[in-house]
């Protein structure tokens, strides 16, 4: 019986930190975008979508992507390379 108490009280734990984990997000407001300046900024002013592909030049896996970026670069014209290792 008191293992069926221990169980319980596991899930019942799990059960809070996940409420208290979607109550705290919900409550939470951001700041405002400073402006973007660039090709990025004239397609976010637009209110054309857009996609920002963040990468580093340190980043095996972005060395990796790099190699594709141009083909997919040629089928969708709104993709805007973002260096994140400056």
């Amino acid at each position: 019986m008191n293992f069926l108490y221990v169980i319980l009280g596991v899930i019942a734990l799990f059960i809070l930190m996940q409420l208290s984990v979607r109550m705290r997000g919900k409550f939470r407001k951001g700041k405002p975008a400073p402006k973007v300046n660039g090709q990025l900024g004239k397609y976010i002013k637009n209110g054309d979508k857009v996609v920002a592909y963040f990468f580093s030049p340190s980043c095996s896996a972005c060395r990796t992507q790099e190699r594709y970026l141009p083909q997919v670069q040629e089928k969708f014209r709104n993709i805007v390379r973002i260096n994140a290792g400056k």
